[in-house]
């Protein structure tokens, strides 16, 4: 998901996709010097190697030089799904697209093919048994090519990357079709393998919250990765719940079909209500918040070494002429990107130099804590790497679209002397045409730090067992089977 092109390019990139190359995928860069204007053919070329799995129809290319600035491959790996292969044409699933050859064995991909599209490119691929490679391709024009059929694929996308999670228990098996045979899903609990595990999964958990209702808040779909914030309702054990939380899902190159899914979310939004659970949850929540937030009336009588940290003068507020100017979009991706990115990594030796991406009205949420005003941010931050100093966060993947940018992440640091580490998601939104951000939500599990707590381990464990029980087919439940 990280991503080394401008927003322009990535627009370009996708109308240009079915122009590209052989290979099972092309990701198109963008309008080249000399190739863009239907001038002389400019000529190309690309290498590598690939791997097709007959039974599934997946090719997976892998290109280890590229010199095409544009309507042409990218070094990288790319994925695409194929419907079928005769003895002189192969059909990917994408909008029947349909490379051809002089002859050639059914179902083998080796051979010299071809492609051209509208605009007049050529494209030929040599495509050998022993597992290599190469593109050549004659670009005439870098026109809106095919772009009908990439907006369909991304509408399409849209549309089940929505459905995933907003589906409810009376039409949950309709959307089986869109999911691959080696699927895997995670969330902070459960960790589900293959199409037949996900398929009993999620048949246990609409059967055990028949009510469940998922509505998305936020969405973005960058290339093959479906990302949303949203907030779920539901039931457990006869306890009513509203947990908020964040997903990832990603397609198989150029196909629908999805291959991966996480959810982000913390339990202990449905353990607050859940008797026998909701204290551990309370106290750990108001220990926290004692901790670091200014604006908590904390009940708690803390030591010495708790006490709220004195916090040195600091810059002024943000909104400055500096930080806050509209920058040329070719420079606004990169800096967004950056600054995404350092946002969430931020630690105890670098937050003061951040503040100014910060504006006067910013607000940021967790599963615990909500700060709203970047006069509270700041001592809320002091706070914070004041009683975790040793805290790190590293980005995994990340994407940005427009003004939002999300992360996957794991942070590690400690709690009460504790050592943990937990994973989560974040998502960032950027005013128009500015380097400031003014709202952010973290989503992660606090159970993840609570579990590693003496005093809270044991909670976080029946409640996570209790759960496995009821929805995880792979779980040998110790528990009792439950009273008629």
């Amino acid at each position: 998901m990280k991503r080394k092109d401008s927003g322009l390019m990535d627009i370009l990139r996708y109308c240009f996709l079915l122009t590209v190359i052989f290979l099972g995928v092309v990701a198109i860069v963008g309008s080249s010097d000399g190739d863009g204007g239907g001038g002389e053919p400019q000529t190309y070329s690309a290498s590598g190697t690939y791997v097709y799995d007959s039974n599934t129809g997946v090719l997976s290319f892998t290109f280890t030089s590229s010199d095409f600035p544009g309507c042409g491959p990218d070094e990288g790996t790319e994925i695409v799904n194929v419907d079928s292969i005769s003895e002189t044409t192969m059909i990917w699933d994408y909008g029947d697209m349909t490379w051809t050859r002089s002859s050639g064995t059914s179902g083998d991909t080796t051979g010299s093919w071809n492609y051209t599209d509208k605009s007049g490119n050529s494209y030929d691929a040599i495509i050998n048994d022993n597992g290599t490679m190469s593109v050549t391709g004659e670009i005439v024009d870098c026109g809106d090519v095919d772009a009908g059929r990439w907006n369909q694929l991304r509408q399409d996308r849209l549309e089940i990357g929505r459905g995933m999670l907003e589906v409810q228990n009376v039409d949950w098996t309709t959307l089986l079709r869109y999911y691959a045979n080696d699927i895997e899903y995670h969330d902070s609990i459960v960790d589900v393998h293959g199409l037949d595990m996900l398929t009993q999964f999620l048949g246990r958990l609409y059967g055990s919250s028949p009510d469940l209702v998922t509505t998305i808040e936020d969405e973005t779909l960058d290339r093959d990765v479906y990302s949303a914030t949203w907030t779920m309702v539901g039931t457990f054990n006869g306890v009513k719940y509203t947990a908020k939380g964040m997903s990832i899902i990603i397609f198989r190159g150029w196909s629908r079909e999805v291959y991966y899914w996480r959810d982000y979310y913390t339990e202990g939004d449905i353990m607050s209500n859940i008797p026998g659970f909701d204290e551990a949850i309370l106290g750990f929540r108001t220990y926290y918040r004692c901790a670091v937030d200014p604006t908590f009336d904390c009940p708690l009588e803390l030591g010495e070494g708790n006490a709220s940290p004195q916090i040195e003068p600091l810059a002024n507020s943000p909104a400055s002429d500096k930080y806050g100017r509209s920058i040329r979009s070719l420079n606004l991706r990169w800096k967004r990107l950056e600054i995404g990115r350092a946002l969430v990594e931020i630690n105890a030796a670098n937050w003061q130099s951040l503040l100014p991406y910060y504006t006067d009205d910013y607000e940021y949420h967790d599963p615990i804590v909500d700060i709203y005003g970047y006069d509270t941010l700041v001592p809320f931050f002091a706070r914070l790497f004041a009683s975790s100093p040793n805290l790190v966060t590293t980005v995994e993947d990340e994407m940005l679209i427009g003004g939002v940018y999300t992360a996957t992440w794991t942070m590690v640091g400690e709690f009460n002397g504790v050592p943990y580490s937990a994973k989560g998601m974040s998502i960032l939104k950027f005013r128009p045409r500015s380097t400031q951000t003014y709202y952010s939500r973290d989503y992660y599990s606090e159970s993840d730090i609570m579990a590693t707590i003496p005093e809270l381990g044991e909670a976080v464990e029946g409640f996570r067992v209790s759960y496995k029980c009821v929805v995880d087919p792979a779980f040998e439940c110790p528990l009792p089977p439950p009273t008629p």
